[in-house]
């Protein structure tokens, strides 16, 4: 399964019909991205999506306050202002939707997260809105912060853009499914017509 679907693709892959797809982002109650005049569906954020929307038995649900625990992006400005505290609050950084996923579990009590929709242009009311929908929580603006490739110094290759990773045929080691940045990138791609298939990525991601 690709990480990017169709309309047709996240049809079959949540079995309903396609029609039933349309409506749903006609409603705007399924996460997705208008590339090139085509509906996209970012299979993490389906699969949490599906996630939120699984009905169980209350009996069996976690009870209590969420975990005293930092989960979701890694952001080294947050993570020396926690330990700088004293506060002792552990860190579990695995990526913004990651993080979201945990804290919508309630195993968490803090996310920081950095998920781009890449219809609207803003960052994140869009992706909690989407998983916790009617869950208690609290966005807060932390930090922005700048993103880019990290290049050879002196930058050899003469790298201007993202589609010289593929015209030079150059190696890329890219961040976890789960990270923010990587949504990102695959929205930066596809900008330029191009997706994660044309990138040689030979390593497994960068977690951090």
């Amino acid at each position: 399964m690709t990480e990017m679907m169709n309309t047709r693709e996240v049809a079959d892959y949540l079995r309903i019909k396609e029609r039933k797809v349309y409506d749903l982002v006609r409603m705007r109650r399924i996460p997705c991205s208008r590339v090139a005049g085509k509906w996209l569906f970012p299979k993490a954020l389906i699969d949490l999506w599906v996630l939120h929307n699984t009905h169980s038995d209350p009996a069996v649900e976690p009870a209590g306050r969420p975990a005293l625990v930092f989960v979701g992006s890694h952001d080294p400005l947050l993570e020396w202002a926690i330990r700088e505290s004293g506060c002792e609050i552990p860190i579990l950084s695995d990526g913004s939707l990651d993080g979201l996923c945990r804290f919508a579990q309630g195993e968490a009590a803090f996310c920081g997260l950095h998920v781009l929709d890449s219809e609207t242009g803003t960052y994140n009311e869009i992706a909690v809105k989407d998983v916790l929908g009617d869950l208690d929580g609290v966005l807060i603006e932390w930090a922005w912060r700048d993103q880019g490739l990290i290049i050879a110094k002196g930058n050899p290759h003469g790298m201007s853009k993202l589609s010289d990773l593929k015209a030079r045929k150059l190696p890329f080691i890219g961040r976890q499914e789960s990270a923010g940045s990587h949504l990102l990138l695959r929205h930066l791609l596809a900008r330029q017509n191009l997706s994660l298939a044309d990138l040689s990525m030979p390593l497994p991601p960068a977690r951090n």
